[in-house]
């Protein structure tokens, strides 16, 4: 039953709907929203995280557990413990923030060049959107310094250049630590994966997708996997991700087609 037809039922009492995606993008964000979702949290799920959104969308108090002072300066910029928890394993987080750097960097530097223009709205929307990216992706440090900003805003907004800056540092050490990661373990993947051997790969992810289930292990050695075919299997694992099943088969099927074309005319 769409969202749409349960508001609209009078016989059903209204159901607040949390959006559960692996996208970090913030117009996937919107988009739930839009859709009609109450809410949006990450997955892989941290569950303190989702019971905290929980607890917003259903305007209940949340208590805070006592825990040890600390300060975003003492916290690692990029905790890669909780981030292979989350994500699985410590590359496929890897994967996740390369996709951070890939679409919110940019939002670091629009934030600086906003607060230099004197554009307190755009600062602030700036400021809400990087810390819920940065706390899906437990940047803690990052979500911590961005919840300071944005408790600055409320009070002294003409004081928060300083603050922006040690933002804007942090955004910098990230993307150092992913790019120096990233040359340190592209030699692992230099050798190009056969045509045969992905065949397989994809076969074994159709049976997967039919299902309308996930394979964490298989998708994660198709994103290792070196091959002409990178850019269509970003998309089907993104489908894979957001559970559009129906659009990642098509994908898999046409992708399938032309590789099996490839083998047979080498053969």
């Amino acid at each position: 039953m769409r969202v749409e037809n349960l508001n609209t039922n009078k016989r059903i009492k209204r159901i607040p709907i949390i959006a559960l995606t692996a996208s970090v993008l913030e117009d996937d964000r919107s988009a739930a929203l839009e859709a009609g979702m109450d809410g949006f949290a990450n997955k892989p799920v941290d569950f303190p995280v989702l019971c905290a959104e929980i607890a917003r969308v259903l305007g209940l108090e949340v208590i805070q557990q006592n825990e040890p002072t600390t300060s975003a300066v003492t916290i690692k910029v990029i905790d890669e413990q909780k981030g292979a928890l989350l994500w699985g394993s410590v590359d496929a987080y890897y994967e996740q923030l390369n996709l951070f750097i890939k679409h919110h960097f940019d939002s670091f530097v629009a934030l600086r060049q906003a607060c230099e223009r004197g554009e307190v709205d755009e600062v602030k929307r700036l400021t809400h959107t990087l810390k819920g990216v940065s706390g899906n992706l437990s940047l803690r440090s990052l979500m911590m310094s961005l919840e300071t900003l944005e408790h600055d805003l409320q009070h002294s907004p003409e004081t928060c250049k300083a603050q922006i800056a040690l933002i804007f540092d942090a955004a910098q050490k990230v993307r150092e630590r992913v790019e120096s990661r990233t040359s340190e373990t592209a030699p692992r993947f230099a050798e190009e994966t056969s045509h045969q051997a992905l065949l397989l790969l994809l076969t074994d992810l159709q049976n997967v997708v039919k299902r309308n289930e996930f394979d964490e292990a298989l998708i994660e050695t198709l994103t290792r996997s070196a091959t002409q075919f990178t850019p269509e299997i970003n998309a089907i694992i993104e489908k894979v991700n957001d559970f559009e099943f129906e659009d990642a088969e098509h994908k898999l099927d046409e992708l399938v087609k032309t590789i099996e074309a490839l083998i047979e005319d080498k053969e």
